[in-house]
């Protein structure tokens, strides 16, 4: 049935309306003469039907012999649709450019975005990608997923795993990272050392013998414990000094844990000369295509001290992505400058905040917080603050033991 009706659609068909006193004799000569209608409905005196047009020119005689009349209600189908661009030339080449250019455009790769980078750098991962044939412009059917797939993991390094995800025009390279090989352990005796400078807050030995004791100050590779012990014999000399020597050498094994502080200055004036917005905006459009770009709404002449914000007008355009094609609205706003004068606490403030900020951003994610601590200084037109702040880590390594 479906079939029928599709064909129907493509050599066309037509909606009638049969006027009369004999509407059952009607469709038993339709039947009769092998007219093939469809969706039949007697509505207000009238019978309704869909039939094809070579049905519809066979009715004549049996409307006379049913003496009944026939009116076309609606045209439809194909050839009817296209009837309507009868001398209209340029509108149907037009539709179907557009078919043709919907059809190409969805043939290529517009974009494509990496996922589950933590470690890797996408930019390289990308490379990669178009070395081995997918990027923002390739012809979809000549590109080898698994190839770029393989590409990637092998010419990655640190990376277990690639898929690359497509949808529509958009592929999308999910990566998974190795996980981090634990520091080799040294293999025999050894002393533990230190890993960077700092201030011993505490020490356990529970191996080898202990060099420095707590509230020691050390430095980067000191040896805070020994995997050499040592033992002393009287001297054979009578009134001789007693004789050292290594009785045997062992893995070192300790907690040490340091004191280390970290340090930022910051310094703010007094007087600060500030951008602010007075209100006046412009507007351009810049369409970039591969790597040419193009201002389709020029801003006309800048402002003397201005910002621009630019807003992607298809927003799914977004992430660790490259496209082939991107349109940014960008605005142009005048800022205008004015000096502002800043009382002593409104720098110190400033200055203590940026201090801060800095001393942290240098902390690594495993330290323990401990005292934080600012010095303020009152320049001539300034206010300078450092900001200090100490923290508690593990500074031991094993390193292979000395001397041996």
């Amino acid at each position: 049935m479906i079939l029928i009706r599709v064909w129907f659609y493509i050599v066309g068909f037509v909606v009638v309306r049969v006027e009369g006193e004999w509407l059952e004799r009607f469709l038993n000569h339709l039947i009769g003469e092998g007219i093939y209608a469809w969706d039949v409905t007697r509505r207000a005196g009238a019978l309704y039907a869909k039939m094809g047009i070579a049905g519809f020119k066979r009715l004549r005689p049996v409307a006379r012999k049913t003496r009944c009349r026939v009116h076309i209600q609606q045209k439809a189908g194909l050839p009817f649709w296209l009837a309507r661009f009868k001398g209209r030339v340029a509108l149907l080449g037009g539709i179907l450019f557009f078919i043709v250019a919907s059809y190409l455009a969805t043939s290529f790769v517009w974009l494509v975005r990496i996922a589950g980078t933590q470690n890797t750098s996408p930019e390289h991962i990308l490379d990669i990608a178009r070395r081995t044939g997918l990027y923002p412009g390739a012809w979809k059917r000549n590109v080898d997923l698994g190839n770029v797939e393989t590409g990637v993991v092998l010419g990655t390094k640190g990376l277990s795993w690639a898929k690359i995800r497509a949808q529509g025009t958009v592929y999308t390279i999910e990566v998974i990272e190795k996980a981090p090989e634990p520091p080799p352990e040294v293999d025999g005796p050894c002393d533990i050392v230190a890993s960077r400078d700092g201030t011993v807050e505490r020490l356990l030995v529970l191996m080898g013998e202990a060099r420095v004791r707590e509230g020691s100050r050390v430095s980067k590779g000191q040896v805070l414990v020994s995997g050499a012990i040592y033992s002393s014999v009287p001297s054979p000399v009578a009134g001789g000094s007693p004789q050292v020597h290594v009785a045997k050498y062992l893995r070192a094994r300790a907690i040490v844990r340091a004191r280390i502080p970290y340090s930022s200055y910051q310094e703010v004036s007094l007087k600060r000369t500030v951008l602010e917005p007075t209100g006046q905006v412009r507007g351009a459009i810049l369409l970039r295509i591969g790597k040419t770009q193009i201002l389709l709404k020029v801003p006309g002449r800048g402002f003397e001290q201005q910002n621009v914000d630019a807003r992607s007008l298809v927003p799914w355009l977004g992430g660790n992505s490259s496209a082939f094609v991107e349109a940014h609205k960008l605005e142009f706003r005048e800022l205008a400058a004015r000096e502002v004068v800043l009382s002593v606490a409104e720098a110190k403030s400033i200055a203590q905040g940026a201090a801060t900020e800095a001393a942290y951003l240098a902390i690594p994610a495993e330290a323990e917080r401990a005292d934080v601590r600012s010095i303020v200084t009152e320049l001539p037109g300034a206010v300078g603050v450092r900001v200090t702040i100490d923290t508690i880590q593990e500074i031991g390594v094993a390193k292979p033991v000395t001397g041996r």
